[in-house]
């Protein structure tokens, strides 16, 4: 693992919910977005070192163009619609004020989705992980070829640490704090 994915930053289970997504979007959704364009452009430059070597490569980057794409739709979703939701929830809970029941009338049906798309990027990440024989950069491939494998690494470290705290405990911890107030409704 990274040294970025060891570092301990928030006690997750115990901070509260607001605090926990202001961490998700300012340190795993801008890392996404920082780094998709960078390991982008290394592959370019790998196609133009060493693709005749290495055929997999035009798969492995269309492969994490796919689903680099797919997180950042999906980041924008959470960012627009399910995160707002849970910051306003724990505010709510936080200054002792009214819910009202969402549009979508409650947090797991999004989050459901979120879910659902969670496990399609994993999948995807289980391709590129074997498909590029666990980031194991080919020989002969100077020094783009370490670089960008070390990368694609990165990425798919940080996606599970990213979904651990969403998919372990940032949703559970939503629905439970949900459920706080739709029983008095």
């Amino acid at each position: 693992m990274s040294k970025r994915n060891k570092d301990s930053i928030l006690d997750y289970k115990s901070e509260p919910l607001d605090k926990i997504v202001n961490y998700l979007v300012s340190y795993h959704h801008a890392y996404v977005v920082e780094q998709t364009p960078k390991i982008n452009r290394h592959f370019e430059l790998a196609e133009i070192e060493f693709a005749g070597l290495y055929p997999e490569l035009v798969e492995l980057k269309m492969l994490f163009e796919n689903l680099s794409k797919d997180l950042i739709k999906h980041m924008k979703k959470e960012e627009q619609i399910l995160f707002p939701y849970i910051k306003n929830l724990a505010l709510l809970h936080r200054e002792n004020l009214e819910f009202n029941l969402p549009i979508f009338k409650t947090v797991k049906n999004p989050i459901k989705m979120m879910e659902l798309e969670h496990q399609s990027v994993s999948d995807d990440i289980i391709k590129l992980t074997v498909l590029s024989n666990n980031f194991l950069p080919p020989k002969r491939t100077g020094k783009i070829g370490p670089l960008l494998f070390n990368e694609l690494k990165d990425f798919s470290e940080d996606f599970y640490r990213h979904i651990e705290i969403e998919d372990g405990i940032l949703f559970p911890r939503a629905v439970q704090l949900e459920q706080k107030f739709t029983k008095f409704n």
